[in-house]
């Protein structure tokens, strides 16, 4: 799992900043012995928006993303190889 927050200095304007919390490798979908993670992963908000970069889980995790709108003023998600596994074309398209 990586982790990490960084402040970002815009280049539109020099007087803000911008600040993300950056997770990646939630791996989401496993069951460590209580079932997936979706309902009980908990993100403590560090920062105002929250950018979600690659394997946090399969494609059922669409609850666990609008749960963090309400946390954050956004929200970016890049999916990343495993959030595709167990799929096909057809299911893939139809989210």
């Amino acid at each position: 799992m990586f982790i990490t927050q960084f402040d970002l200095r815009t280049t539109m304007c020099s007087e803000s900043n911008v600040s993300i919390h950056l997770l990646s490798d939630l791996h989401l979908e496993i069951d460590r012995g209580g079932g997936p993670d979706y309902e009980t992963f908990r993100i403590t908000p560090k920062a105002d928006i929250l950018a979600l970069l690659g394997d946090i889980g399969t494609l059922n995790l669409f609850q666990f993303l609008r749960q963090q709108t309400s946390q954050f003023s956004r929200v970016l998600y890049l999916p990343g190889n495993h959030e595709f596994y167990h799929s096909n074309y057809v299911k893939t398209s139809s989210y």
